[in-house]
Order: structure tokens, then sequence, then C-alpha cells
């Protein structure tokens, strides 16, 4: 496995939501996923987004999906990685975190600016040609 696509995710870490931002699901999907995996190995997905608002309704899809802790981690991986998997412009959404927010759904989403990709929490109505989703391969 290369170092670089190398992702190792802590479970055990909660995440924290934006204020005024609450989960979708009270389950703790924060605990689902491997701790370790590589990155070109994830299934990765362009759904339309009535799609994706029957996958963020069902807890046991979202389990397989992405989350805020892997988002961070792949953060640091900078924009080549990102570039090299998910492709030059592409947002990475990682519905596992989805939240809600004023009647609104809202992911952390990996994004590229500059010579840096940063984690932001993204409004799912401006879903385009241009967003990804990831899902751990399903066996």
């Amino acid at each position: 496995m290369n170092a670089r696509t190398c992702i190792r995710v802590a479970h055990y870490i909660k995440d924290a939501y934006p204020d005024s931002w609450e989960p979708l699901h009270s389950a703790s999907l924060w605990k689902y996923g491997p701790s370790m995996y590589n990155l070109r190995e994830v299934q990765v997905l362009s759904p339309s987004y009535s799609s994706i608002l029957s996958v963020i309704n069902d807890v046991e899809v979202l389990k397989g999906y992405l989350g805020l802790q892997d988002a961070l981690k792949i953060a640091k991986r900078g924009p080549i990685v990102l570039r090299s998997i998910f492709g030059f412009g592409k947002d990475l959404f990682c519905l596992k975190s989805v939240a809600t927010r004023d009647g609104r759904f809202c992911a952390p989403c990996l994004s590229e600016y500059g010579d840096q990709v940063g984690v932001f929490w993204v409004d799912l109505s401006g879903w385009d040609e241009n967003c990804l989703l990831a899902r751990f391969p399903v066996s």
C-alpha cells in the first residue's frame, strides 16, 4: 500500500458539528469504517441529488460511506493525491457525517483551494456534476 494513499482513521473520535448543526441520525455512525484503508480502493460515485436523499435516510447504507474523520485525514494528503484519485476540480462529499441546519442537509466536503485541500460543510442542495461521493468497497 502506497504511504500517500494509506489512510488511518481513529474511529473512537466523535464527529464535531458546527454550532446550530445537528447530526441527521442519532446513531453513532462515526464508529463505523475500517481503521486503515487504501484511498485508491474506495468506490467513487457521482449520483444524482435525488439518489443522495435516499442514501442519507438509510442508516445502514450510510455506515459504508466516508465521514468527517476520513475527510480530515485525506485533506492532509494534499491536492496531488486528491486529484490523482478523484480528478481535477472535483469535490468529495463525506455523507456519513451528514447534518441538518435550518432544514437543509449539509455534509463535510473535501475541496481544493490553491495548493491545499480543505474540509468545508456544504449544503447538498448545490449538488452538481463536480460533486462526488466515496464509500468503502462492498464485499
